[in-house]
């Protein structure tokens, strides 16, 4: 028997090959079909009932029908499934091994594929009674299955293992970890602990010592080397917030957490280095964290990169790049806020130049003005805030009202709107004919504001400690709101820190002073800002923080006169057009920039003036030094002129000259009388004071 069924056997296997391959590749009718095709081949599996498929063997004849019925039209085939019945069981199963595997569908094969990625390395158990044995799971203990390693049973909190199913039975177990794994593992829980107490905290709680009290918890954490916990408490030592500030420990923190490849590590750490915090500054380090931080998912580094990219801070100005990092952000954003509701984020519009408010705009619609009222009464904060500006300035057709802002700025900071909350600080604290000036308050708009993160009022405590109003003068402080206003893009803070120069901050070193106030002229210059504009020039011109450029400070004095009108960059035109410092000496172009300066400005007449009165001089001093005597007197012929003698002409000429000259002196000695004799009586002297009048005057006639 088992010798006429092994033949069989291998003409089953060929016969099941050539059916699946069938089913594999439809025939060329089919596929022209294959909708068809599909009801075609589920008529037929159901034209084969249940019942007959489980008589005697179900489970071979399951396999061999589900052959059969994938391509009706072999009849030969119904034989195979009758002589697979007459096979014993031994090579049936064997059969259904070969069978199955070679008539595997693509579904189960994803299956198997995904239940062996799935599976989890062996765990090897260490010490207890099966010290190098294989962890068994799920392994039974008191009459419950664990599929993990458990800290059940064990008052040390260790994680064990059985390596056999029952472990009542058996009694064979070990560690899942070493002593040094267990008390890390156990001091990383008690960290995480802490850091969910201190976040809770800070979440839950308003009060400015509760969140302080919550930051102990977290410096607790991060000395247990918590991730979270160290980011947490290096931004708040970075920035003073509820800590205080330490830049040096907030720098060693950022560097270990850029070590864990923490990318919230890596972008502070491009901060410092791009801004020279309590380190030399270097944008190409600042570069490679910032770009190592948006890697790792952090935003903030995607708009920092994405700026960079745009403006070409450091790197290659590429749109493209700009545009990749700007939608990933834009994309995080779309998805976490819904259409109804998610976090309005405040536009913030940079003011106009205060010198000139109304220069750079046109005429605002009067249409346009009505519909912003319109939504402006309806509630809209956005409206509310931009007619307050508007209002507040002046300019754009609309004339300056400080009493109309200030009910403007009023309605939208009763709204929540931080933006409103700045300007009305700054308001109280410039003061007007309508608003009065006062620090108390303005401080509290500044404080309100700063603290939902809003760069005006950021910059308006910065000038409140720069200057002490309301509060003690504290440089630090100071800078620490410049900084932060400043990183927004807000240009008050980038020309407040630029003007700082840093001399009275302790976190800058001393060669770091004018090349940290560089980048921030460069910065608030980049914004339209002539003030800083100026500064640059002034900075290339005298070499502050960079070497001495003429060049450079000759084209930023020339941005500032075009762009901005700026008599002091008009005169500082003429300067070097004068000196011939940066460009060619042109002693007419420096008088035309002068003329210039002074019209610009009333109150740069004076110096013009005198700038005017040196360039004649220098003038005529050129004149002299390029106009060459001998040689205009070498192109006129004397003989032809004056005869063949008109050197004896000449000298007689000036003969008679110096004899007149002797003649007038000789006559002046005898029109001036004798002094009187001693002998005189004094009385005669009183009577006749006349001859003394030409004493008095023979010095002068002399």
């Amino acid at each position: 028997m088992r010798g006429r069924v092994r033949p069989l056997l291998n003409g089953v296997c060929c016969c099941l090959a050539l059916t699946a391959l069938l089913c594999r590749l439809p025939p060329a009718d089919a596929a022209a079909d294959e909708d068809s095709d599909k009801e075609e081949s589920l008529e037929a599996k159901s034209s084969i009932s249940s019942e007959e498929q489980s008589l005697e063997h179900p489970t071979g004849a399951h396999v061999v029908a589900g052959q059969i019925l994938l391509d009706d039209k072999e009849p030969e085939v119904l034989h195979v499934e009758e002589v697979t019945f007459e096979i014993d069981e031994g090579e049936h199963e064997a059969l259904i091994v070969e069978e199955s595997s070679s008539s595997e569908n693509f579904d189960s094969e994803n299956e198997v594929l995904n239940d062996k990625e799935v599976q989890k390395p062996a765990l090897i158990a260490i010490g207890g009674t099966a010290d190098g044995e294989t962890c068994h799971f799920p392994f039974l203990f008191l009459e419950q299955e664990y599929r993990e390693c458990t800290v059940d049973g064990r008052e040390d909190g260790r994680l064990w293992c059985a390596t056999t199913y029952d472990y009542k039975q058996d009694e064979k177990w070990g560690f899942c970890e070493t002593e040094e794994q267990a008390q890390k593992r156990r001091q990383m829980e008690e960290a995480e602990d802490l850091y969910q107490l201190g976040m809770k905290m800070l979440n839950q709680s308003s009060k400015k010592a509760q969140k302080k009290e919550a930051y102990q918890y977290l410096l607790k954490a991060a000395d247990m080397k918590h991730i979270k916990a160290m980011e947490k408490v290096a931004y708040a030592m970075l920035f003073g917030e509820y800590l205080p500030q330490n830049i040096k420990f907030a720098k060693e923190l950022l560097e270990k957490l850029a070590e864990e490849g923490s990318p919230k590590g890596q972008t502070a750490l491009g901060f410092l280095y791009s801004s020279g915090l309590g380190i030399n500054s270097s944008q190409a380090k600042a570069l490679v964290y910032y770009t190592f931080g948006a890697l790792g998912g952090n935003l903030l580094a995607h708009m920092i990169l994405g700026y960079r990219y745009w403006a070409g801070i450091g790197v290659l100005q590429s749109c493209e790049s700009a545009l990749t990092h700007y939608r990933l952000v834009a994309n995080q954003v779309a998805s976490d806020i819904s259409l109804t509701g998610g976090t309005v984020i405040q536009r913030i519009r940079l003011a106009d130049e205060l010198e000139n408010p109304g220069v750079s705009g046109g005429m605002l619609e009067e249409d346009l003005i009505q519909y912003y009222q319109f939504l402006a009464e309806k509630g809209d904060v956005q409206a509310q805030v931009g007619l307050g500006q508007l209002h507040l300035h002046g300019g754009r057709g609309v004339e300056q009202n400080h009493q109309r802002a200030f009910e403007y700025f009023n309605q939208a900071a009763d709204a929540g709107n931080p933006h409103a909350m700045a300007f009305l600080g700054k308001m109280y604290s410039e003061g007007s004919d309508t608003i009065p000036q006062s620090n108390e308050t303005a401080l509290k708009y500044f404080k309100k504001a700063a603290d939902m993160g809003n760069p005006v009022g950021q910059s308006g405590l910065g000038m409140a400690y720069l200057y002490g109003r309301g509060v003690p003068v504290n440089h630090d402080l100071a800078l620490k709101h410049f900084q932060k206003a400043a990183e927004q893009g807000w240009v008050d803070g980038q020309l407040q820190l630029g003007s700082m120069y840093y001399r009275e901050a302790s976190i800058i070193g001393e060669n770091e002073t004018y090349p940290r106030a560089l980048l921030h002229w460069n910065r608030a210059a980049s914004q339209g800002y002539m003030v800083a504009r100026i500064k640059l020039g002034d900075y290339h011109f005298y070499g502050f923080g960079t070497d001495v450029d003429y060049e450079t400070a000759f084209i930023h004095y020339r941005m500032a006169s075009e762009q901005q009108h700026s008599a002091q960059a008009m005169f500082n035109l003429g300067y070097m057009h004068e000196k011939g410092l940066g460009i060619k000496q042109d002693i007419h172009l420096a008088k035309r920039y002068y003329d210039m300066a002074a019209e610009a400005s009333p109150d740069a007449q004076v110096p013009v003036f005198l700038a005017l009165c040196k360039l004649g001089m220098v003038y005529f001093l050129q004149y002299i030094h390029n106009t060459n005597v001998k040689e205009m007197f070498s192109q006129v012929d004397m003989d032809q002129l004056l005869g063949p003698e008109w050197d004896l002409y000449l000298m007689t000429i000036i003969a008679l000259l110096l004899g007149t000259v002797i003649a007038y002196r000789q006559r002046q000695h005898q029109i001036i009388p004798r002094p009187a004799a001693q002998v005189q009586h004094p009385a005669e002297a009183h009577q006749e004071p006349q001859p003394e009048q030409p004493q008095q005057h023979e010095p002068q006639q002399q």
